[in-house]
């Protein structure tokens, strides 16, 4: 699957949303569960929508959705996880 149709099959609301989809997009189909914010950047360009500003990340792991491993490595939470899993599927 690529990101875009991932994307489209979570719809998420928001640029926060957006990363998380993006962070489970690595972990699930690259096998990437630890990613840089160029890992995330290289995906969103793949799926062809806006970046994610850095700001996004902050909010992500304040929220509790991501942490933060070490300098530029971040990695999905369990509620990061949950709430991905939450998203509606869309019908095609």
């Amino acid at each position: 699957m690529s990101p875009a149709e991932y994307v489209r099959e979570k719809k998420p609301n928001g640029r926060t949303e957006f990363l998380i989809v993006f962070a489970k997009y690595l972990d699930e189909f690259k096998s990437l569960p630890e990613f840089s914010k160029k890992d995330i950047a290289a995906v969103v360009r793949l799926a062809k929508v806006k970046p994610i500003e850095g700001a996004y990340y902050s909010l992500a792991v304040k929220q509790g959705l991501l942490n933060k491993l070490s300098h530029a490595r971040y990695q999905l939470t369990m509620s990061g996880e949950d709430a991905v899993s939450a998203m509606p599927v869309s019908k095609k």
